[in-house]
């Protein structure tokens, strides 16, 4: 995480960071493949899509549509070179799909719990000026982003 930056533009959101083992997470890579088989790229394209590159190469999509008013399905496609993943492949999908099934999406409905109760009054954004992990300017451009689409002035 201590090379995790996130950098906002017009429409996109660049998340990047570079690790080294231990730090590159529970699957198994080989850093040194490649030239940057150690790296981290997430792009969230407005209005619903990412574009995710984890550490040795492998490759996701997540679409996300609205289902309903406090609601929405997610899509995630993952692209290798062979036609069917390798077993460590297939445990790299494994572990995040569990990580986002245990820990993201528990967090996001615990955050639309907490914004529909009563005690919830709007709040400050942190914003890091180096723009780490510990940052959410990008949470503020896409809302931004939001108020613009919706004809919402600030």
């Amino acid at each position: 995480m201590n090379s995790y930056r996130i950098k906002t533009h017009a429409a996109h959101h660049a998340h990047t960071s570079r690790s080294k083992p231990p730090e590159a997470g529970n699957y198994k890579i080989d850093a040194d493949a490649t030239e940057r088989g150690a790296e981290f790229g997430s792009w969230f394209i407005w209005p619903n899509l990412a574009i995710e590159v984890y550490p040795g190469g492998n490759l996701n999509i997540f679409h996300c549509l609205p289902s309903g008013p406090q609601s929405s399905t997610q899509t995630v496609e993952w692209y290798f070179p062979e036609r069917e993943p390798t077993p460590e492949q297939a445990e790299i999908i494994d572990y995040l799909h569990r990580t986002v099934r245990l820990e993201d999406v528990a967090l996001c409905e615990s955050v639309q719990r907490g914004l529909a109760s009563r005690a919830y009054h709007q709040g400050r954004l942190i914003v890091d000026p180096a723009r780490t992990d510990a940052s959410e300017h990008s949470v503020h451009h896409f809302q931004s982003m939001v108020r613009k689409a919706l004809g919402v002035r600030s």
